[in-house]
């Protein structure tokens, strides 16, 4: 005849499972956190290597994708305040440049249209006033977004 354990051995066999499962879950948990880490950190460091060859989107993206493995950083908090800046800076001489580019063309439009000769054309004379126009225009737009 086979013979059962006791309600004692089985109480304490329960317990110990308990045991074991509880440091399992730890242990995972631990390994879980560990790999998230290390995750945030290779994304991190990729987006300082693409942001120091200038590819500033890429960088963005790349610290964007380290902070949803690892929102506390502070390190990376703050490089995503400095790109952010440096974004703005490219941004705002982005503009300053394409103004002076359409400045320097509306100035040799007009010094060709006072030429003798080509004041008759009126595609030219269209195209100037477009141009001035469009200038006008997009000034108007980023004034907006400034304020």
């Amino acid at each position: 005849m086979p013979t059962f354990p006791s309600k004692r051995t089985f109480v304490k066999s329960k317990k110990s499972q308990a045991k074991r499962k509880a440091k399992l879950n730890k242990r995972r948990s631990k390994l879980t956190a560990d790999f998230q880490k290390e995750r945030a950190d290779y994304f991190f460091h990729e987006s300082l290597w693409y942001w120091d060859r200038m590819d500033h989107e890429k960088a963005l993206t790349l610290l964007m994708k380290a902070l949803r493995y690892d929102p506390k950083s502070m390190t990376m908090l703050e490089a995503m305040v400095d790109l952010g800046f440096e974004l703005n800076r490219r941004l705002h001489r982005d503009v300053a440049s394409l103004e002076e580019y359409y400045s320097a063309l509306e100035q040799e439009m007009k010094a060709s249209i006072e030429r003798p000769g080509l004041s008759a054309q009126p595609a030219f004379i269209f195209a100037l006033t477009s141009i001035c126009s469009a200038r006008n225009a997009r000034s108007n737009v980023l004034c907006a977004r400034n304020d």
